[in-house]
């Protein structure tokens, strides 16, 4: 079903139903944007088809996050690359395969 519209659907809602039953609320202008509050910093955690972005100033909160996500699927699925922006004012903006 991969590259299907109805496995993109499939993916959103699970996705979209996991996290909001953790306490991210959906953006009303992108229903593919979440953000929660957590240790007083916005977490917010972004997706297109089946590719995941999340952030947040804590590496922690990251990983606690990424781990929950794993744990509610019946496979860990997920890989994780991290990056830190180096130059103040200035990102890097990359794709992994």
């Amino acid at each position: 079903m991969y590259g299907t519209l109805q496995a993109a659907l499939i993916f959103w809602r699970i996705l979209s139903d996991t996290l909001k039953e953790r306490g991210f609320k959906l953006n009303k202008y992108d229903q593919c944007v979440t953000n929660k509050m957590i240790n007083g910093q916005q977490c917010t955690i972004i997706w297109h088809s089946d590719d995941i972005k999340l952030s947040h100033l804590e590496k922690t909160v990251m990983e606690d996050i990424i781990a929950q996500l794993n744990k509610s699927s019946k496979e860990s699925l997920l890989t994780t690359t991290c990056d830190k922006v180096t130059t103040k004012g200035k990102g890097k903006i990359s794709m992994y395969k």
